[in-house]
């Protein structure tokens, strides 16, 4: 099994990060296990670690879904699941600084909005699409500060 997830991964040397190289769902690595679908961070984990116990998850410290370095894991619960998310500013209508979908105002193809997510409707895009015109630096496209 070391091999298999060896041979499916490139490392990061700036970050360390064993990028899954396969089949991503939702920027999770994926691969199949005697014909049944598995997380690739999972694999890993019950590979170079131990059995990932009941009930709990398979967490990134380097917050990269892709990643199935075992020094990146950790196990955790749903709430740490949760928690991480929070502190992380991904979720929704979060007003933390990393996440602006019901946060700061910003401009899409010229226009005034109150966040990514309306942006995104208005121009028949997601807010993730509007969020990474943005981080391209499109012209047209800011977060009012």
């Amino acid at each position: 099994m070391k091999n298999y997830l060896i041979d499916r991964m490139t490392i990061n040397m700036e970050t360390e990060c064993w990028d899954w190289d396969k089949c991503l769902d939702r920027g999770y690595g994926q691969c199949k296990i005697k014909k049944q679908t598995k997380k690739a961070h999972r694999i890993s984990w019950e590979t170079f670690r131990e059995k990932i116990p009941k009930g709990k998850y398979v967490l990134h410290h380097c917050d990269n879904p892709k990643c199935i370095n075992p020094n990146h894991l950790y196990i955790g619960t749903h709430q740490d699941n949760m928690d991480d998310m929070v502190q992380r500013g991904r979720q929704r209508n979060s007003p933390t600084p990393n996440n602006n979908f019901g946060g700061k105002k910003v401009i899409a193809n010229g226009i005034l909005y109150t966040s990514y997510t309306k942006a995104g409707k208005a121009l028949g895009i997601s807010g993730n699409g509007i969020k990474k015109r943005i981080k391209l630096g499109w012209e047209g496209y800011s977060i009012i500060t």
